[in-house]
């Protein structure tokens, strides 16, 4: 939904900094959600706290997570502090770079609910959509080829439930 409000031509601008209220409201609506499923699922039980985290995950979870901010602060700050020509490039960078960003933002979200709910679909979506970012923005590949391969060596740790 943050994609779809970024692509609309009639946004409400936050005054003086080019970022769209709708956009924002979305994430921060899609950030609720996440939390109060997670906290959903502590509170019934289906997540119990494990003494010892599939390792491969939690380092690729934490670097992810590191990227993802870098991401979001590098380029949704890029729009709104430049003016003229500087602004059309980039808006354009950011344009080419949102889908990467999309992708990682989700494999983080899917290798945390992989590594606290111990669930390997989960650690496989996050290592598949780490390679689709990796696709996806071939320049960055870099940024994202450590959380991919540690991605897939924590889904293949994990033990197999029925």
């Amino acid at each position: 939904r943050v994609w779809i409000e970024g692509l609309r031509t009639d946004q409400l601008l936050f005054p003086g900094t080019g970022i769209a209220v709708s956009q924002m409201l979305s994430g921060a609506l899609v950030i609720i959600a996440a939390v109060l499923l997670i906290y959903k699922a502590f509170k019934t039980g289906r997540i119990k706290i494990m003494k010892k985290y599939n390792k491969c995950l939690l380092v690729s979870f934490i670097l992810g997570a590191i990227y993802a901010i870098y991401l979001i602060a590098y380029f949704g700050g890029a729009i709104g502090g430049s003016d003229g020509a500087e602004q059309v490039g980039a808006a354009l960078a950011t344009a080419l770079v949102t889908p990467h960003m999309i992708c990682v933002v989700l494999a983080v979200i899917f290798n945390g609910l992989g590594v606290f709910m111990n669930k390997r679909g989960f650690a496989l979506t996050g290592g598949i959509l780490y390679a689709v970012a990796m696709v996806i923005f071939i320049p960055y590949f870099f940024f994202v080829i450590a959380q991919m391969i540690l991605s897939f060596v924590g889904f293949a740790k994990m033990k197999k439930t029925q």
